[in-house]
């Protein structure tokens, strides 16, 4: 599956730009200004956001700084696009949580190679997932809530992983199921899951992090403030 970028910018021209650079290896979609691009972030859950500075209806600074707030999406890179070559502009965008500022016009195939670096890293820095009030090890295979750790089964451990990894968007039933191997009898493994999903709701049930039954689809996690 592709991984996905969304692109803040209200320059069509920059849009087209960014989309050809990008899409032969990842899924692009674009917006125009901050509150479609919020729109989307929430709908499509990217991997990734390009943000321009300059846009009609907010700027780029009070885009990345909702972003941020957000407990679903503050682990989503955001690299800032703009013209500005100033340096407080700079400043502001990685006091901010952005991790890289780009000038235009850019280079594509330095813009290509720092998308890859930058996703290459999220993967292994995925090594610590965190979600909501939940922190997860990938090597010791371990989860915290609020810092405290959760006993979990090695299944329970991978479902909830699959899960939270998607920051809210529905996982479907058949995804989950091919974590227990391609060749299981699909029947048997739902059963399956079924039996860890219910053990595993009751052991986080004390979480931000609700974990939702879709009916006829999968399942989603997302977060509950008090």
């Amino acid at each position: 599956m592709k991984k996905k970028i969304l692109c803040i910018e209200d320059n069509p021209t920059m849009r087209v730009l960014v989309e050809a650079v990008l899409r032969d290896e990842y899924e692009v979609i674009t917006a125009e200004d901050g509150q479609n691009g919020l729109k989307e972030l929430f709908v499509k859950r990217p991997d990734l956001i390009v943000l321009d500075i300059m846009l009609p209806d907010m700027s780029g600074h009070d885009v990345c700084a909702r972003i941020k707030s957000s407990p679903e999406h503050a682990d989503i890179p955001i690299i800032m696009l703009s013209s500005n070559t100033d340096v407080e502009s700079k400043v502001t965008s990685y006091k901010l949580g952005a991790i890289n500022y780009v000038e235009k016009p850019f280079d594509r195939n330095e813009f290509k190679a720092m998308i890859g670096s930058i996703l290459s890293r999220a993967v292994s820095k995925g090594m610590n997932l965190a979600y909501g009030d939940m922190n997860f090890s990938l090597d010791s295979q371990s989860v915290s809530v609020s810092g405290k750790k959760v006993e979990l089964t090695p299944s329970e451990f991978k479902l909830l992983v699959a899960i939270v990894k998607e920051r809210g968007a529905i996982v479907e039933r058949s995804t989950l199921v091919k974590l227990f191997g391609e060749n299981s009898d699909e029947e048997s493994v739902d059963r399956i899951i079924n039996y860890h999903m219910s053990l595993l709701r009751k052991k986080v049930s004390h979480s931000k992090v609700r974990i939702s039954s879709i009916y006829g689809r999968g399942y989603k996690a997302q977060v509950h403030e008090a």
